[in-house]
């Protein structure tokens, strides 16, 4: 930790930059951010190891704590990068070229993606929702990015609305907050689902099922009724 600064490559590779100094540095933050995130993801902050972290990113315990005072540390650490990576890449995907529902279909199949190619994804937001009630972290780019985010989306719905495709005056929050929970829901409470539908909704065809319901049933809350 630097000061109450979360250390991240985004803010290590600034000071390389400011500073002059070695790229080593943000290349150790960079191994230990991806160690963590593996550790954190499959055996949760609680089972967590902070030495087979280090280990894992070939560097000492010492040094690890150096950067990160605590395991608590650390994982905001990850959850921070893994949100700035994940709303980013949503943020530069194009949606204004397509007509509304496509361009809504598009969206909600764009955040159901990013559970889909990475593994980790689904396992780590399942313990970021617990951390987040009952942490406070100064630092965090979900919250700084979602603003952003909306807007997109916004830009979806209204013209849905001006061609008649969508219902009038959508919440674009609430709209935003029921795509997140419904597309990534067959990741996130993967055992829930998968028991009541008796098919597994992290892989396979009991993914791309839970996809197809999902989207449809996002659809059809807020398209216009005849």
């Amino acid at each position: 930790m630097y000061g109450d600064r979360l250390v991240t490559t985004d803010n290590i590779n600034l000071g390389v930059k400011a500073r002059g100094r070695s790229s080593s540095k943000a290349d150790t933050i960079a191994r230990l951010l991806e160690a963590a995130r593996r550790e954190f993801a499959i055996n949760g902050i609680a089972r967590a190891n902070m030495e087979t972290i280090a280990r894992s990113a070939g560097v000492t315990k010492q040094l690890l704590y150096q950067y990160y005072e605590s395991k608590h540390h650390l994982f905001s650490a990850v959850l921070d990068q893994t949100s700035g990576v994940v709303m980013t890449e949503l943020l530069a995907t194009n949606f204004d070229d397509l007509p509304p529902v496509q361009a809504l279909q598009a969206f909600t199949d764009a955040v159901f993606d990013q559970y889909r190619v990475d593994p980790l994804l689904g396992r780590l937001a399942r313990e970021g929702l617990g951390f987040h009630e009952d942490h406070h972290s100064s630092h965090n780019r979900f919250i700084q990015l979602k603003p952003a985010l909306a807007q997109k989306l916004e830009g979806i719905l209204r013209r849905g609305e001006a061609c008649g495709d969508f219902r009038q005056d959508l919440d674009v929050r609430a709209t935003l907050a029921l795509i997140s929970l419904v597309m990534t829901g067959g990741f996130t409470n993967s055992y829930l689902l998968s028991v009541i539908l008796e098919r597994d909704t992290a892989t396979g065809e009991g993914r791309e099922a839970w996809r197809r319901m999902a989207s449809e049933f996002v659809l059809e809350a807020i398209r216009r009724k005849a």
